[in-house]
């Protein structure tokens, strides 16, 4: 748990997230291209990512939801 006021009246649970990505390199064409393709938060977990206290408030910012990413790269 993390206290989120400075009197620790309030607080968040913790929390853990699994990743995944995966990388492939080849030759095409006298070029190296490596292909990447990666799933941020695996389990989808629902959870605080930060709880900032600035100004007399606490601010609470969300962990993202499952996220896909891909994407190639050509070396010249």
């Amino acid at each position: 748990d993390r206290a989120v006021l400075p009197d620790n009246s309030a607080h968040i649970g913790g929390w853990a997230r699994a990743d995944a990505t995966l990388r492939y390199s080849h030759k095409a064409g006298g070029h190296t291209l490596t292909w990447r393709a990666g799933i941020d938060n695996l389990a989808n977990r629902r959870a605080w990512r930060e709880s900032p206290y600035q100004f007399e408030h606490a601010y609470l910012y969300p962990l993202p939801g499952r996220t896909l990413r891909a994407s190639v790269t050509a070396e010249f």
